[in-house]
Formats: C-alpha cells, sequence, structure tokens
C-alpha cells in the first residue's frame, strides 16, 4: 500500500484531498500504524490532507471517540454514518474475513459511490467456493480463536462488475493463511474520467 501511495501522490491524483474512509476490524493492525506514519512522519500531515474515518464494534468506536477521535481521525458505528457525505475512498484491511455476512459489507461499499475500493490482506482461495476455517491466536498474545473465511476469488470480485473495474491486485509480502493466499486488490468507479 505504499508503494501505492507513492504512485498516486506522483501521479498528482487528489487521492487524499478529502475523506478517506477505513474499513477497519482489527483495530491495532498495521493500517493504523501507517496512519500515523503517513499523518506525522516526515510533515506528511502538511502536504496531504487525509482524513481517515474508522468503522468498528461498538466497544472501539466509543474508546475512539473518547480518547483518539481529532480533525483527522474519527470513528463510527456504520459505514452509512462513516460514508454520507462522502469519500474518496473505501479501505477494507485485513477486516472484511472476520465479519458475518461480508456479502453485504461489499455492497454498502458500492453503494457509497466512492472512487475506489481498496482491500488488502484479503485471504482468497482457489476453491470452488468460499470456505470457512477457525484462526486460533498465539497464546503469547491472547487465548482467543475466531471464525475466518478465505474468499472464493470469483466472488470476492463479483459485486464489483457492475460499477468498478479493478485496476491493481497484489499478493501480501506476509502470509498468515495456509488454506488461502492473502491478496490486496484496488477497484476504481467506472465513471471516473482518469
Amino acid at each position: 500500500y505504499k508503494i501505492f501511495i507513492k504512485k498516486i501522490v506522483k501521479k498528482n491524483i487528489s487521492f487524499f484531498s478529502a475523506k478517506f474512509f477505513f474499513f477497519f476490524f482489527r483495530f491495532f493492525s498495521d493500517f493504523f500504524q501507517f496512519f500515523f506514519e503517513l499523518s506525522w512522519k516526515d510533515n506528511y500531515r502538511e502536504r496531504i490532507k487525509c482524513e481517515w474515518r474508522i468503522v468498528e464494534q461498538k466497544e472501539f468506536v466509543e474508546v475512539g471517540k473518547k480518547d483518539f477521535t481529532n480533525s483527522y481521525l474519527s470513528f463510527y458505528d456504520t459505514i452509512k454514518d462513516a460514508t454520507k457525505d462522502g469519500v474518496d475512498a473505501v479501505l477494507f484491511g485485513g477486516s472484511i474475513c472476520y465479519v458475518p455476512n461480508p456479502y453485504d459489507y461489499l455492497k454498502e461499499a458500492i453503494l457509497t459511490n466512492s472512487p475506489y475500493i481498496i482491500f488488502d490482506r484479503t485471504t482468497v482461495t482457489t476453491a470452488e467456493r468460499d470456505r470457512f476455517f477457525v484462526q486460533h491466536v498465539p497464546p503469547a498474545i491472547f487465548e482467543a480463536s475466531f471464525p475466518i473465511r478465505n474468499f472464493n476469488y470469483s466472488n470476492l470480485l463479483g459485486p464489483f462488475k457492475e460499477k468498478y473495474t479493478l485496476v491493481e491486485e497484489w499478493i501480501c509480502d506476509l502470509q498468515n493463511d495456509v488454506h488461502g493466499t492473502d491478496m490486496g486488490f484496488v477497484f476504481k468507479r467506472k465513471s471516473i474520467k482518469p
């Protein structure tokens, strides 16, 4: 994603000029780290105006609103609330595999009419249909397990065909799931002119 950001900035695309919606289900992921890097390191904050709107679980939204909200960072319970006055991009950072009814979230993302929809660290499989597994958190972190969906490649990309074009895809450097491949995708709304 850092390379993608550099490409966009090089091309003078006003990708970060207004609002950036970020669907974020794992609170302290590397994207959160990336936000702080982009906002603070090397005075990026002064050169690129970037606003992050994080959709998260209720408990995290409460803490986020109380302790972290500022002019660059805000928290919401729903995609609809986060995007009601428009966004430049929707970003799923390793999150869509963990939510119930993920295709409903994909439909909601499409309904935002965001110019871009981006996925990173999304597990896909070559199986004929989506597959489900249990992901175990290493005990050194904390004891827990979560259901995880590995998307059939075509199933994941299918909802975007009518309104979006796939413009970039990649295999992530870090592979966490032995049952699939973690990938990233950038979709561009078809009505956007180059």
